[in-house]
C-alpha cells in the first residue's frame, strides 16, 4: 500500500510546525486539522477497552495540541 506521506507532504509539514511554532495561528489550525483523523482512528483502536470513545478523544485531542504547542 502505497502512503500518500511523500517527501513532499513531509516537507510541508515541516513548514508549519515551523510557522505554528513561531506563533502562525493559521499553521497550528492548519496542523490541528490535518492530524483530527489520526487522533479519530487512535481512539477508534482503543474503544471497548472500558473507556468512553469521547474520553478517548479528548485524552487524544490534548495530546495532538501540546504536540502542536
Amino acid at each position: 500500500m502505497a502512503s500518500d506521506f511523500g517527501p513532499a507532504m513531509k516537507e510541508d509539514t515541516y513548514r508549519l510546525i515551523k510557522e505554528a511554532q513561531s506563533g502562525n495561528e493559521a499553521a497550528r489550525e492548519q496542523l490541528i486539522e490535518q492530524n483530527t483523523g489520526l487522533v479519530k482512528n487512535i481512539a477508534l483502536k482503543f474503544a471497548g477497552t472500558g473507556y468512553e470513545f469521547e474520553d478517548l478523544l479528548q485524552i487524544g485531542f490534548i495530546g495532538l495540541l501540546k504536540a502542536v504547542d
